[in-house]
């Protein structure tokens, strides 16, 4: 590639010039092309690209479709984990887990709720989706702040940071549940293919 001709974009700033040093090849056989503001970008209709799109857009709607349709089951399973979280920030307490696991349906109770209000003004007002997932982001973060305060009977510090750790242990064992739902779809869609 290095011993091939260069194609410089004659219509961007001296910076896009220098961004948009591609091989004359690549351009020729129209691998890469440029657009309207001067930039160059794959051509994504030509080759494997354009299997690759098409598969990443059967992915994403497998698992739109599982998402629609196990999302609260999933939210509602997940209820162990975050009772796991709990039990580990407040292990001096020795509190049984019993306890944690009835604060984490409340909070799991609420987080629901929320997604269903917030869902119907969604239908109902149609907002930004930007506004309505700050909503639920802020409401989740201050209600579970203030249970804890409430339940677990800490000062408001400890109950801030002991809810930042907590949930921090409990959304990285989600990612990773997030992650076999996408690897479930994966698979599904694979399993269609062949």
């Amino acid at each position: 590639i290095e011993a091939q001709e260069v194609l410089y974009d004659s219509e961007g700033t001296e910076l896009d010039r220098f961004v948009a040093v591609v091989p004359r090849i690549l351009i020729e056989d129209k691998i890469i092309i440029p657009n309207e503001e001067g930039y160059y970008h794959f051509n994504i209709e030509i080759g494997s690209a354009a299997e690759s799109m098409a598969l990443l857009k059967s992915v994403w709607e497998e698992l739109s479709n599982i998402l629609l349709q196990y999302l609260p089951i999933i939210i509602l399973l997940t209820a162990p984990f975050l009772s796991f979280s709990l039990s580990v920030v407040q292990r001096k307490k020795k509190r049984p887990f019993l306890d944690h696991f009835i604060f984490s349906m409340h909070y799991i109770a609420f987080i629901e709720l929320t997604a269903i209000i917030l869902y119907l003004l969604h239908l109902i007002f149609n907002p930004p989706m930007d506004l309505l997932n700050t909503i639920f982001a802020l409401s989740s973060c201050i209600y579970f702040t203030i249970s804890f305060h409430e339940v677990y009977k800490t000062t408001w510090f400890r109950s801030i940071t002991k809810a930042l750790l907590s949930s921090l242990i409990y959304y990285g064992i989600c990612v990773g549940i997030f992650t076999v739902v996408i690897l479930i779809a994966c698979f599904v869609v694979a399993f269609k293919l062949a």
